[in-house]
């Protein structure tokens, strides 16, 4: 018999669905959504496409972790981005070769 490890929830996920309930409560005939904060769109958006687990060893700052995140979702979900990176490998290539 296979086990399966569960995956962990999101917290990032779970304090916005936090945030829009208090939200609803608190302004019921607001029309347009709460602000929400550029860094837990990130924290959310990695749990979704790389999952609540994924994490880098390295020690960077916090601008630098949402280039990797980003970067690993574009190649992950985008065919247009790994088209343009493939783009700038060759021109990098052919610049160096001469």
């Amino acid at each position: 018999m296979l086990f399966r490890r569960k995956n962990p929830e999101s917290k990032d996920i779970r304090k916005f669905v936090d945030i829009l309930y208090q939200f609803e409560k608190e302004h019921p005939d607001e029309l347009c959504p709460p602000e929400t904060d550029p860094q837990l769109v990130v924290n959310c958006l990695c749990d979704v496409f790389l999952g609540a687990d994924w994490y880098t060893a390295m020690p960077m700052n916090t601008k630098q972790v949402n280039t990797i995140i980003l970067d690993n979702i574009l190649r992950m979900h985008s065919k247009e981005f790994r088209k343009m990176v493939k783009e700038k490998q060759k021109e990098w290539r052919n610049s160096n070769a001469s």
